[in-house]
């Protein structure tokens, strides 16, 4: 008999350097996925198939935080300073709870800012050296 799974975002969280991310907007607020498909195919001109192994392991965990999230400035310091660090992504709803968790990882572009009359979205795009689930 299988089990009922449940989902619940309350229980998906993010650390970047030992730091709990906290401020996620509305909607898909984490993504993640690999840089490169996993394998490469060519055709030759007689029909010949070659499949290579594509040697591209990393991969790419979008977030997006309302404009007030106290984790920005945090972020926006690391990204100009490039640094580097520990960035995991957990489900506790999930066997196990750990979804990701790699060193040396950086922030793709100092995120942005926007004003206006209502909290904006603001992304940060984490670089994972090597994205492999766990």
């Amino acid at each position: 008999m299988e089990r009922e799974k449940t989902y619940s975002a309350s229980e998906v969280s993010c650390d970047w350097g030992g730091m709990t991310i906290t401020g996620y907007a509305t909607g898909e607020a984490i993504k993640g996925e690999p840089n490169a498909d996993k394998f490469t195919q060519k055709i030759g001109i007689k029909g010949e198939v070659v499949i290579s192994e594509n040697l591209d392991k990393s991969g790419t965990v979008t977030l997006k935080l309302f404009s007030t999230s106290a984790s920005l400035a945090q972020m926006r310091k690391d990204s100009q300073d490039g640094a580097r660090k520990q960035f995991t992504v957990r489900n506790k709803a999930a066997d196990g709870g750990l979804v990701l968790s790699r060193p040396n990882c950086t922030i793709k572009r100092v995120p942005g800012f926007s004003f206006g009359e209502e909290v904006s979205e603001v992304e940060v795009q984490i670089n994972i050296p090597r994205f492999e689930y766990q």
